[in-house]
């Protein structure tokens, strides 16, 4: 087996010679060829383009796609002129997209970031330039919006079966109850979440971070808790909750458990268990489980809450369990743990036990204390109809606090005699189950009730409050008699839901009944089916209703009331009002009109209103034009609500515009743009407009008809305020068919007038956004011509006001004081501020930086210094002479979670976020450029700024305000430390920058460049503002790095304890120039010093960057079996001084390689890393990042050139081989620069005191051999003892070839010499 490595090991070797000895390759024509997706393609270059094989196409499920391009012949200032199309070949539509520019990636390859697609088949192709464009082959990708949910949490810690919530009760010891569950929800457009017990879902509020989110409060603290549509009354202990996670083709479900702290005593985690028919049946008691047997077993675990932090007295100390208000016994949370069942004090029955044992996992210290508790029962005592109660009653000793009680209740049911199992209420086709505990509500009327009861049950009756209502059944369902109603008929309020179960169909008494708390709580409306508003119909017969049976009637309206009951004394009515005429929708006045379901049908005719005698008809029921539907609801003759409906009527040819009106967008919407007194005018503040509007053109049938034209005219102002018109005219799509000489001139940006428009269908159009003139009037004159020449006209005139400024960062919004004010966790901000025609913008004496951004001008500036709590922001506006002055209040939080940031000058120490990162350097350490740049500028500097953060631990975000979605290709940066998934984070993930110094534009250097290179600041990594470029696509070269190696200590999780000073590690994200001098990034261990007293770790700081303290809390199976050395390996690996061999192994008994030693060597003693220049060995080859590799060219090359290693014949190293004992004896000597013995008698008369074959030890070794023996870092080996032989005795085995875990050993040792390890 060592032959055959070897040999593979030397075909590689040669195969990297002889291609490192290829040719380069000479230019050529520019090409563009797509990656990492599929691009076999039939018919390429062709409209009948088509994947070869369709079910080999990629796939993906999320948005956005990254798409990457390998580049061929293409130069940087080509790049910005690489563009991609997506075509859709389900739809055939076609996006160009010209605006989302390529980023480097390498020398020869761009990517596109956040690609949005379509469901189905897409169809991608890569374009260089637009004439004579370079055309990539297509790439195919199939799109499927598949839902899920993940990243469930509460109050930002993941939602875990078997934890208590809220994990950080620092907000709970303040009085805060409330909790947040937020969840993730890929392609959602919807989250429903449904609280066990509750018969309504919540719904999710999907803020602008992706996760739809939901609140919680204690039940027993208010009922207003419940009022809302996003939160949940939570139950102390026990709540269930089911997710569903929906959009318009796909629905995933997830049921999580919640165990809910209010920081009051309660029971958690019931559990039933009793055995039916010979099987052990458990259940959760939070379900109201159903049980046919009353020999019973109840497991709960019991919080309680200590008096202090000394954690050594309970606020509750006992808890009285019961069943049906009989005492079982008492359980003392205080006294010593019962482990073994015992005999319950209980009076009523006889052979009850119980048992309480502490749970170190679910206990907190000093916090509270959990016993998991077992109660068993031989039967039910004062057995109830239904249900039966099991109570957990908190108490002191002193009976002075007021008990805490949590109750759990259960079925028992005799399975020969009638019971229910369970009901449900329908809620569009979903059905919730009534809750026996709480009150259940009930929002629409009339309500579907399914009763499912046993099959010895043989009728039901029901009543509200003593009001009968029929039931139909039974139906076999499953195991189950169903019985089914339906509630309507009932006044708003709070309700008993009364179930009688009859044994037969005749008898005059119930068995049993149950009772349901439910509270009616609904509004009546209308759900028309034939009518929408602002439609347009050529004839009144268009309005056609539509029966069960498929027929139609003309000239009608059909629709359905939702809550409306029809009484039989007529004080519930619906008044139908159709322009002047009115009718009346009611049980007694037309008992045709309403079906059971509240369904009607309402014929036009009975809004005629013809001079008696003569006969009804249709002719003007309808008016030319628009008309006006109204519904009016009065429940017992008392006005309810309201809803109206346009509908235009054109029975000629000609076409009309139905509604045109500027589009609201943005926060202030509904009051952008402000409507005038005069019709089809409005004003505004705003600098653009855009329209949405809506026409009618019918053929002689009543149909949608195609149009002739549709053209806008806008009449406006050029900068002398002379005249300007602009026309363009489409037809069926957006391309303009006729436009004026520079029309785009009206636009804000864009080249056509008209972004959408939907001849076919609901004859509708968008159009783009049109620039607004300052304190002057913009007319909009659309016009809309039919195929028989008939041309409509609506005008629109928009005048804007301006406004001094506008503060575009940050948001405001006004403070308790009135103050305009926004909420940021920084010691600096930047400002942005919006002021056209400004001279200036002044903040005190310093002048804000002007930029202009789709011609309009801005101001930039950078507040510093904030103090934490309220700073007021002060600047003036300086306008031809005038001054105009502005202020708000930037509220510093000052709180160390993830986006905190603070910026600061470059000093000697840094102590940052309550001294979770301390940075120190030698004094007169300053800033400089990593290289200095082609014109030999190294840009030394004190006057640059530090950024440090707190960033997200997922994705590397710090300002998520700014940048509020995740970069896929940061994040996945970021994500992955390792690839074997062996650390978990153990700190906060900080990020530090100096910023970074391009390089220079021309071979001269200019002042600005020396300005921004000696003062500028660091950057939010996802900030690409600086020549197109985040943290995560800078160059090597250019970044900034302190002139002298520093000192970072960072705390990590106090939680974190056991042997944390061996698996304890930093990580860092470097930047850095590879073999080939181009710029790699990637995550290196550092390893680090632990100071288990303080939980801090400390390693040496060149760079700056992203930096986190990592626990390692997986090994691997060949570590942690090892018989002798899994500590040492584990901890030089979690270090980063030894690599895994595989993703899933280690290898500890393999051989270690001479490379792999000298590397270790190089680390452990932490020589400085000297590999540039020319090579030492011949055969250690340059590679960056091989796969498999346990070696790197630098450490052996800092190891040849600091004197440890040796080469072997014709200049080579064969770092591949293994290495001897005596060997790795002469390599550690030399690392550790011992003192050796130049006498070599007088090393082996030494060496053979010690070792029995000190003889065989070489000569050359003997010297280091001695030396690091002494030391203590290598050790014999003992030998067999021989018949007779007492004392034992040790070889040194200098040939016997060393293995990865006895590598470990050594490397073990001298950490703990050097103190790197506790």
């Amino acid at each position: 087996m060592k032959r055959l490595h070897r040999k593979l090991a030397s075909i590689v070797l040669i195969m990297s010679i002889m291609i490192s000895l290829l040719p380069a390759l000479s230019a050529s024509a520019a090409t563009l060829e797509i990656k990492e997706i599929y691009t076999d393609t039939d018919n390429a270059g062709q409209s009948s383009a088509k994947p070869h094989d369709i079910n080999a196409v990629t796939r993906i499920t999320q948005l956005p796609f990254t798409l990457y391009v390998e580049t061929t012949g293409v130069t940087d200032s080509q790049i910005p002129s690489i563009y991609f199309e997506v075509t859709n070949m389900n739809s055939g539509s076609v996006v160009t997209e010209k605006n989302n520019k390529a980023q480097i990636v390498n020398s020869n390859r761009v990517r596109f970031d956040n690609i949005q697609l379509t469901e189905g088949l897409n169809k991608i192709v890569v374009y260089l330039g637009d004439s004579n464009a370079i055309v990539s082959a297509p790439g195919w990708l199939y799109y499927a919006p598949t839902t899920n949910l993940s990243d469930i949490s509460v109050n930002d810690a993941p939602l875990q079966d078997g934890k208590i919530y809220p994990i950080d009760r620092g907000p709970l010891k303040a009085g805060t109850t409330g909790i947040q569950i937020k969840t993730k929800a890929a392609n959602a457009s919807a989250v429903q979440a449904t609280l066990t017990g509750d018969s309504l879902p919540k719904q999710g509020f999907k803020s602008n971070d992706g996760y739809f989110y939901f609140t919680g409060d204690d039940k027993n603290k208010s009922s207003s808790t419940c009022a809302s549509i996003t939160s949940f009354c939570l139950t102390p202990g026990d709540n269930i909750i089911s997710f569903t996670a929906s959009n318009d083709t796909n629905k995933y479900q997830a049921v999580k458990k919640l165990w809910y702290d209010n920081g009051q005593p309660f029971a958690f985690n019931g559990i039933i268990s009793g055995v039916e028919n010979g099987v052990t049946i458990t259940k959760d008691l939070i379900t109201i489980p159903t049980f046919q047997t009353d020999a019973l077993t109840f497991t709960a675990g019991l919080k309680s809450d200590y008096t202090d932090s000394t954690g050594t007295s309970l606020r509750y100390r006992y808890v009285d369990v019961a069943v049906n208000d009989n005492l079982i016994g008492t359980i003392d949370l205080g006294g010593p743990d019962i482990p073994v069942a015992m005999p319950a004090a209980s009076t009523t029955v006889s052979g009850a036990t119980y048992a309480a044992v502490s749970s170190s996992t679910l206990s907190r210290a000093s916090e509270y204390m959990v016993k998991n508790s077992t109660i068993t029962i031989p039967s039910i005592p004062s057995y109830v109809a239904n249900e039966q109660r099991l109570t957990f009653k908190y108490r002191d000793g002193a009976n002075a606090l007021v008990p805490v009680t949590t109750e759990y209740r259960f079925k028992f049911v005799n399975p020969n005699e009638p019971y229910i199992d369970h009901a449900t209420l329908s809620n569009g086709g979903v059905e919730n189950t009534l809750n026996l505990a709480d009150t259940n509500s009930i929002g629409e009327l009339p309500a579907a009730i399914h009763i499912y009861a046993n099959q010895m049950t043989a009728a039901v009756k029901v009543n509200v409050d003593g009001t009968n209502f029929t039931v139909t059944g039974p139906v076999l369902d499953g195991s189950f008699n169903r019985f089914d109603l339906n509630l309507q008929g009932i006044s708003d309020g709070n309700k008993n839901l009364n179930v009688e179960l009859y044994k037969n169909a005749g008898d005059l008494l119930p068995f049993s009944t149950t009772t349901y708390k439910i509270t009616i709580s609904n509004a009546p409306y209308v759900i028309i089916n034939n009518v929408s508003n602002s439609m347009s119909i050529k004839n009144i017969s268009n309005l056609k209703c539509v029966a069960n049976d498929g027929t139609t009637t003309d000239a009608c309206i059909s629709g359905r009331l939702v809550n409306f009951y029809k009484d039989p004394g007529a004080t519930n009515k619906v008044e139908v009002y159709l322009n002047d005429a009115v009718e009346q929708l009611d049980s007694t006045t037309d008992p045709a009109v309403f079906d059971a379901n509240n369904v009607f049908t309402l014929p036009l005719i009975k809004f005629s209103r013809p001079t008696p005698p003569a006969t009804p008809t249709l002719a003007g029921v309808l008016r030319e034009g628009k008309n006006t539907l109204r519904f009016k609801i009065y429940v017992n003759n008392v006005f309810i609500t309201e809803q109206s409906y346009d509908i235009y009527l054109f029975s000629t040819d000609a076409p009309q515009f139905t509604a045109i009106k500027p589009i609201e967008s943005g926060t202030s919407v509904g009051i952008q743009y402000t409507p005038g007194s005069t019709p089809d005018t409005y004003s505004t503040t705003q600098r653009t407009v855009s329209f949405s509007g809506k026409f009618s053109s019918l053929d002689a049938a009543g149909n949608a008809a195609l149009i002739k034209a549709l053209q806008l005219v806008v009449h406006t102002k050029d900068s002398k305020g002379d005249a300007l018109v602009y026309q363009q005219t489409i037809i069926d799509n957006v391309v303009p068919v006729d436009k004026s000489i520079n029309s785009e001139n009206a636009l804000a940006s864009g080249t056509t007038f008209f972004s959408a428009i939907n001849v076919a269908g609901d004859q509708s159009f968008t159009t783009n956004a049109f620039k607004l003139l300052d304190n002057s009037d913009v007319i909009f004159e659309f016009r809309i011509t039919n195929n028989s020449g008939i041309t409509a006209t609506k005008s629109i005139t928009i005048s804007r006001q301006n406004v001094p400024y506008t503060v575009v960062q940050p948001m405001l919004i006004k403070n308790e004081k009135g103050q305009l004010q926004s909420n940021i966790n920084s010691d600096f901000y930047n400002v942005i501020i919006e002021a056209e025609n400004a001279d200036s913008v002044l903040f005190g004496k310093d002048q804000a930086t002007k930029r202009t951004v789709n011609s309009v001008d801005q101001y930039l500036y950078q507040v510093t210094n904030l103090k934490a709590g309220a700073n007021e922001v002060k600047f003036t506006i300086n306008r031809n002479g005038a001054k105009v002055n502005g202020s708000f209040i930037l509220f510093n939080t000052n709180t160390n979670v993830q986006g905190a940031e603070t910026l600061q000058l470059m000093n000697s120490k840094f102590k940052l976020f309550n001294n979770g990162l301390q940075l120190t350097f030698p004094r007169d350490t300053k800033l400089m450029r990593n290289v200095p740049d082609s014109n030999n500028n190294q840009y030394i500097s004190t006057s640059r700024k530090i950024l440090f953060g707190i960033a997200d631990t997922d994705d590397g975000r710090v300002d998520k305000t700014l940048y509020p979605v995740a970069n896929g290709y940061f994040k996945s940066k970021i994500s992955v430390k390792v690839p074997e998934d062996t650390f978990h984070p153990a700190s906060n993930l900080y990020y530090m920058d100096a910023g970074f110094i391009p390089a220079p534009n021309s071979t001269t250097t200019t002042a600005d460049d020396l300005t921004k290179g000696l003062n500028g600041t660091g950057q939010d990594p996802y900030d690409s503002s600086v020549n197109g470029r985040a943290y995560f696509n800078r160059l090597n070269d250019e970044i900034v790095v302190p002139t002298q190696e520093g000192e970072l200590t960072l705390q990590f999780d106090p939680a974190i304890r056991q042997d944390a000073g061996k698996y304890i590690t930093v990580f860092f994200y470097d930047i850095y120039a590879n073999y080939a001098n181009t710029t790699d990034y990637g995550w290196k261990n550092l390893g680090g010093v632990v100071d288990t007293k303080n939980n801090t770790i400390t390693v040496p700081f060149r760079k700056f960057g992203y930096y986190q303290v990592m626990y390692m809390d997986r090994s691997f199976d060949d570590m942690t079996g090892h018989s002798f050395a899994r500590n040492e390996l584990e901890t030089l690996y979690s270090k980063g001084l030894m690599k895994a061999k595989t993703t899933f192994s280690f290898g500890p008994n393999d051989y270690i390689t001479r490379g792999e030693f000298a590397q270790i060597l190089v680390k452990i003693f932490k020589l400085p890393l000297n590999y540039a220049g020319n090579s030492t060995f011949s055969d250690v080859l340059k590679i960056d990042n091989a796969v498999g590799m346990l070696y790197d060219y630098k450490y052996i090359e800092t190891a040849a050139r600091a004197g440890i290693i040796r080469g072997q014949a014709s200049n080579r190293f064969n770092p591949s081989g293994s290495i001897t004992r005596q060997d790795a004896a002469v390599m550690i000597a030399r690392a550790a620069e011992m003192k050796m013995s130049t006498d070599l008698a007088k090393s082996l008369t030494s060496l053979q005191k010690t070792f029995t074959d000190a003889d065989n030890i070489e000569s050359y070794s003997r010297p280091a051999v001695e030396a690091v023996v002494k030391a203590g870092l290598i050790e014999g080996i003992e030998n067999t003892l021989v018949a007779g032989q007492k004392k034992a005795t040790v070889r040194f085995d200098p040939t016997e070839l060393m293995t990865r875990a006895q590598a470990s050993i050594i490397g073990y040792r001298v950490m703990k010499q050097q103190k790197m390890v506790p």
